[in-house]
């Protein structure tokens, strides 16, 4: 039996990459088809950790760097997978891990769960003589074909790109228990993510005269000065409840009791929402951006819409077109539950994932 050895982030913290690491590594039909071996590549035990850097991360790294060479010679794997981060201090991280592998001469393959490598290749000369070494020779697994742009320029050309999308746990049926039309935004509550936009297009939709409606806001955030402000704004809005960080069933929860998930996101890194896909598994339909690989998973007009312009008025005038035809917002989220059992559920995922490792190993 072929062996794989995942170097991977892994939970705690939970987010899109440690979470379908966790499922990948723990799937019983993934080991029954392959000897599989796990080593977190994460310093950080905590969100707010993450892409910070101080002396106890160091030796930390340091530590488990030659706890990782042990390994790889212990285990003398076949294949090598790997998330490289494409920002930040942990790209540079990385790079250490991936001359590392090169070194023991291994099949790799490169997973990748965010955006930003083609913005790192165009900032100068150096990066781009970097990214053609550490992607020579490299497989990769990109989340969805729009973000195969990301490393058009240097990933290559010898090697296939396969395409595997996220997906999201299948939750057993919630019977809805909100009458009240609700719109709910999920997300970290940085700038970039959207939340302002989201508030103000309430703001924008009250203002309309829109009756009958109301909206709840799930997340946190590391800017503690930026969390005030956003509460602040929301405790001017009577119809918007902020609800804090959730996850598991309280999550699912407030999913199933929502009408319609709005995410105006213009985030830099935005790949493959796991929030979007959880939400369709509910039968919600979505309003977001053409970010990333947003519009490979929202279907415009089909199980939802996709906004160009990302100001709060388009996103009210989209919101409000569910406001004024309740029936669409139903129909869009029976679609979306379709979509999502057709493409982004775990068991066609690892069926996908397995077909890539046979064709590589």
């Amino acid at each position: 039996m072929k062996k794989i050895l995942f170097v991977v982030p892994l939970p705690p913290p939970t987010h899109g990459a440690s979470f379908i690491n966790s499922k990948i590594v723990n799937n019983a039909n993934i080991k029954n088809n392959f000897k599989i071996y796990s080593f977190n590549s994460s310093q950080s035990n905590t969100y707010s950790q993450l892409g910070l850097i101080n002396l106890k991360k160091i030796i930390l790294f340091l530590v488990n760097f030659f706890k990782l060479i042990q390994k790889i010679i212990f285990i003398n794997p076949d294949l090598i997978y790997f998330n490289p981060s494409p920002r930040g201090i942990g790209f540079f991280r990385d790079i250490f891990y991936i001359f590392l592998f090169k070194m023991f001469k291994k099949k790799i393959l490169f997973h990748l769960h965010g955006k930003g490598f083609d913005k790192m290749y165009k900032k100068s000369y150096f990066n781009k003589i970097l990214l053609n070494n550490l992607f020579k020779n490299i497989h990769l697994i990109c989340l969805s074909k729009k973000l195969t742009d990301d490393v058009k320029l240097f990933h290559d050309k010898n090697k296939k790109i396969f395409i595997l999308n996220n997906f999201s746990l299948k939750q057993s049926k919630l019977k809805k228990k909100n009458k009240i039309f609700t719109f709910i935004y999920l997300s970290n509550l940085v700038p970039d993510k959207g939340i302002n936009v989201f508030l103000d297009a309430i703001n924008l939709l009250n203002k309309q005269k829109h009756k009958n409606f109301k909206a709840k806001v799930i997340g946190d955030s590391n800017n503690i000065n930026f969390l005030k402000k956003i509460k602040s704004k929301i405790r001017n809005l009577p119809n918007v409840k902020y609800l804090g960080k959730m996850y598991g069933k309280k999550k699912f929860k407030e999913l199933n009791n929502s009408s319609v998930f709005v995410l105006p996101t213009n985030y830099f890194n935005e790949a493959f929402p796991i929030s979007i896909l959880e939400a369709m598994s509910l039968k919600v339909p979505i309003i977001s951006s053409k970010v990333g690989g947003i519009s490979d998973i929202v279907k415009h007009k089909k199980t939802g819409f996709l906004i160009k312009n990302k100001n709060y008025e388009e996103y009210a005038k989209y919101m409000g077109i569910y406001l004024k035809n309740k029936n669409l917002a139903i129909i869009h989220g029976e679609n979306a539950k379709k979509e999502h059992q057709n493409k982004f559920t775990e068991i066609i995922f690892e069926k996908k994932l397995i077909k890539i490792l046979n064709k590589i190993i």
